[in-house]
């Protein structure tokens, strides 16, 4: 009875326990992945699972190779990496297995010569699979253990040494990137065809094994690429350079050959005018030479004008306030006086250098030429000493020209003392317009032909150098406000292109000698005797009259005297009338002004003299500093003081422009030594949006005053 109460129990145990060993029977077998035996935790290049017995699965990615009698050698590749297969036996790998076999292999991990093999205690074929694809790389990829005993292909240029031969080293693939050693295996040396096509070298696409090859540790260098026979070598077809080279030699030949014989029946036909064209070729290299040098001395020249203007404007301040203050001593007001009178010398010498290198802003308008002269006779009269009589005839006709009246003053003014110290003993001093008509054949007034009856024309800026010129020297606003007044690039007037305003110099003095002709529109040339002249004059008169597209010619004679004849394009458009200058405003003021100046002491001065007529002053120091300044103050601005050059990106004309679409009501005063290189298309008028460096206080607050009380723009 007590056997069969536990009956039950009994039979859950036994089939519990068939169930046990029936699990055990069908338990798979467990391989180990090729990446964990290649981990190595500890860095030193050995593999953790060194010495050890693992089982591993895979396909064969390389024929067997025979290293010696008594070894043999294959690749085995998984999901997750490569590994060398090695055994001593070559029977149990040879003709037996190939590329794509899969496999299941029983053995220990080592090591030969750096690379990681497992060495085969026993191995079954378990089937067919696809062969694997080897992976592109470049030569610099193999030096190190990423793809090691993995299946890679590369292409480059083989470097084949002279004594090839199964185990010698030498043997290199070159790419971009670097270059890998090639081990060739020991059965590819039974092909001949092979070796002698190897041997040419040249470009090539290898498959191989990446793997190492050293002899002694530590192994972190012998990195190397096994083919696996001859047929992991494709040999590329080279370009045919000789072919090319001949075709090109032959080409070049033929082509040479024509050409020249070309090039002299046109040499023979076009004689008479190589020679004209030599000559023409002369004259340009000599005016360009003229060019350049004016172009020089002008930047240097504009570039010194700049920071001394700002220099002067401090002096001139300083000297202005202590001469108007009621606590300065009596005893000052001499000196006071001569700093004052020495700063206006000195801006005189400034804006001759600006004329000179055309970097004085231009003020052009429509202007009769006869009366600016009229009413430059009464400041010439005084000039002129009383033992020389000046002779006028300035023409019944208008003479209307698109011109800077202030530039066309200094012209006149500059010409008249040359006259007058070409006449130590006196003489007769005649200045005399005319409207000149345009000679249609040559496009060039009725003048006196160059070189005949002693007048010369002395070369200076081509069309093109001028434009150049212009471009960089800040008058395209003013090339742009000419073609409005139908000024052409060439100097003439599209309605009145077949007349020209005519000014004559005249003297009969001691002439200009021969060998200085050609010189005295040089900057900086000069005859007269030391602290007399700085020889500027002449180069002024030159570059305005370039700057205004016309022309100017010279004729003189030892003893007879001289004659300079300027000719400048006629404008129909009507005459503008001329701005007056407002006094000095008196009165309380009011307003916040931006100040924009980088100059630090002249920004000082700036500040005192508004901040004393009863402005409100910001400062900045450059265009940056402006808008950060605004940005953190409460004040709007009424007016911008600005310098028109300054460090940074924007200049003065790109920071009103700015600032134009956040406060539309602001006026903008703007204020430089000179103007260089700007193209805004602004109009720069004195005394309204324009105040010339350097200025004193009271010009200052009536230019401020004036663009204040005036619309905004």
């Amino acid at each position: 009875m007590t056997i069969i109460r536990f009956a039950p129990l009994l039979l859950c145990a036994i089939l519990s326990g068939l169930d046990f060993t029936l699990g055990q029977e069908e338990s798979p077998v467990a391989f180990t992945r090729i990446q964990d035996i290649l981990e190595d935790t500890n860095g030193d290049r050995v593999p953790d699972r060194f010495n050890q017995p693992v089982k591993i699965k895979g396909v064969i990615s390389s024929w067997p190779n025979t290293l010696s009698r008594r070894s043999c050698f294959s690749a085995l590749h998984d999901d997750t990496g490569g590994i060398g297969l090695f055994t001593s036996d070559p029977q149990i790998l040879e003709g037996r297995y190939t590329v794509g076999d899969l496999v299941e292999v029983d053995g220990v991990v080592t090591q030969y010569k750096g690379l990681e093999i497992v060495r085969i205690s026993q191995i079954k074929k378990t089937g067919k699979g696809p062969a694997p694809e080897p992976i592109d790389v470049r030569a610099r990829d193999l030096w190190g253990e990423r793809y090691s005993c993995r299946l890679v292909r590369l292409s480059g240029t083989l470097r084949v040494p002279s004594n090839l031969a199964p185990g010698a080293p030498g043997l290199v693939l070159r790419d971009r990137s670097g270059e890998i050693p090639v081990v060739l295996a020991e059965k590819s040396f039974g092909n001949t065809t092979f070796l002698k096509r190897l041997v040419n070298g040249g470009s090539v696409e290898v498959v191989g094994i990446a793997g190492q090859l050293k002899d002694e540790p530590p192994f972190d260098a012998g990195y190397c690429l096994f083919p696996r026979n001859t047929g992991d070598f494709g040999f590329l077809p080279g370009p045919p350079y000789k072919a090319i080279g001949y075709s090109l030699a032959i080409a070049i030949l033929v082509g040479g050959i024509a050409y020249f014989w070309t090039r002299s029946r046109e040499a023979e036909r076009h004689a008479h005018e190589v020679d004209a064209l030599s000559s023409q070729l002369r004259k340009s290299e000599q005016e360009l030479r003229q060019a350049q040098k004016m172009e020089a001395i002008g930047r240097l020249g504009g570039g010194i004008a700049h920071d001394f203007n700002n220099i002067l404007t401090v002096v001139k301040a300083h000297a202005c306030q202590l001469l108007e203050a009621n606590d300065v001593p009596p005893r000052f007001f001499r000196p006071l006086h001569a700093i004052s009178r020495s700063v206006d010398r000195a801006a005189n010498l400034t804006k001759q250098l600006l004329l000179f290198s055309r970097r004085q802003a231009m003020q052009p308008r429509v202007l009769d030429l006869r009366t600016t002269i009229q009413n430059m006779l009464q400041m010439l009269r005084p000039v002129v000493r009383e033992n020389i009589r000046l002779q006028v005839d300035l023409g019944p006709v208008p003479l209307p020209i698109y011109a800077d009246e202030s530039m066309i003053e200094q012209v006149l003014l500059n010409l008249t003392l040359n006259a007058r110290d070409a006449m130590p003993d006196g003489g007769v001093l005649r200045i005399q317009t005319e409207q000149a008509p345009m000679d249609k054949s040559t496009g060039s007034s009725t003048f006196h032909e160059p070189g005949r009856d002693g007048f010369h024309f002395v070369p200076g800026f081509t069309q093109q150098s001028k434009d150049q010129s212009q471009g960089r020297s800040g008058t395209r606003p003013y090339r742009s406000r000419a073609r409005a007044h139908g000024l052409e690039a060439g100097g003439t007037s599209q309605e009145a292109a077949n007349s020209h305003a005519r000014l004559v110099v005249q003297d009969n003095g001691c002439g200009i000698e021969p060998a200085h002709l050609q010189k005295i529109f040089e900057p900086f040339f000069t005859t007269k005797e030391v602290g007399k002249g700085n020889g500027l004059g002449l180069a002024i008169v030159y570059g305005i009259v370039n700057q205004h597209h016309g022309r100017i010619k010279v004729d003189s004679r030892l003893g007879e005297g001289t004659t300079f004849e300027i000719v400048l394009p006629l404008t129909s458009k009507p005459l503008e009338p001329v701005h007056e200058q407002l006094s000095a405003v008196t009165g309380p003021s009011a307003g916040t002004i931006l100040v924009v100046e980088d100059e630090a002491e002249l920004r000082e001065v700036v500040q005192a003299v508004l901040e004393t007529a009863g402005y409100r002053v910001l400062l900045a120091g450059t265009a940056d500093e402006a808008t950060a300044t605004l940005e953190k103050s409460s004040l709007t601005p009424d007016l911008l003081l600005t310098d028109l050059i300054m460090p940074g990106s924007m200049n003065g004309f790109k920071l009103a422009e700015s600032l134009a679409t956040r406060y539309p009501a602001m006026r903008v005063i703007y204020t430089s030594g000179y103007v260089e290189g700007f193209n805004s298309g602004v109009e720069l008028h004195e005394g309204r949006n324009f105040l010339p460096k350097p200025y004193p206080p009271k010009r200052l607050l009536n230019t401020v005053r004036t663009t204040l009380e005036s619309q905004p723009v």
